[in-house]
């Protein structure tokens, strides 16, 4: 629970990291709106096994400092519970999760620059024992904030690769724990879209 207060304070203060980077209210008169969707492979640990999910996200750019938007992430790798059925074949895990998703955009004029991002929202957990019938379903709370270092590969595109703690709570599943959900991921993002006005050259030796 200590793990989970702290990333929801991290969450909290976000919007704090706006105002303090850009000295500027959010909303004004002189708005500046951009948007991106874009698609993720995220590497973590489950049950003590490695695995990988894969998702994406999508949001609308304020400013080009603050984004706000909704992700979502579900597991594509074979993970086995200590469940068995009466065939005694073990139940395979899967999990989906998704949410409202917020970050801060810290100097992203410039070519590299860092993001503070976190998503809290919900998802599911279940296991089977056949490739059609799910034995048991669980609905479940997730926060999972985390810290980018994002790449201005052209005005349209970008790439970011970071790390987040996953949070993962009320699992109410026969062999499965919230501490078996819940780890550190890391983070490969590739951004498309409308990211705000290019910044302004500098002269004639400038290279956009």
């Amino acid at each position: 629970m200590r793990k989970m207060a702290i990333g929801l304070v991290l969450l909290a203060f976000l919007p704090a990291s706006v105002a303090a980077q850009s000295g500027r209210t959010l909303v004004d008169s002189n708005i500046e709106s951009g948007g991106f969707g874009g698609f993720a492979t995220k590497f973590t640990s489950m049950q003590g096994d490695f695995a990988v999910l894969l998702g994406g996200r999508a949001g609308w750019i304020i400013n080009r400092t603050l984004v706000l938007g909704g992700g979502g992430y579900g597991v594509v790798s074979d993970l086995w519970t200590d469940v068995y059925d009466q065939y005694n074949r073990p139940g395979k895990l899967q999990m989906g999760y998704g949410g409202f998703d917020m970050e801060v955009l810290l100097r992203s004029d410039d070519l590299v620059h860092l993001t503070l991002q976190g998503l809290i929202g919900g998802g599911g957990v279940t296991y089977r024992f056949d490739p059609v019938h799910p034995t048991s379903w669980d609905a479940v709370f997730v926060a999972e904030p985390g810290v980018n270092l994002e790449l201005n590969v052209t005005h349209f595109m970008r790439v970011s690769v970071g790390g987040s703690y996953r949070f993962v709570q009320d699992v109410d599943l026969v062999g499965v724990t919230n501490q078996d959900l819940s780890n550190w991921a890391g983070t490969l993002l590739f951004k498309f879209g409308v990211f705000g006005r290019p910044a302004p050259r500098t002269g004639k030796g400038h290279i956009d």
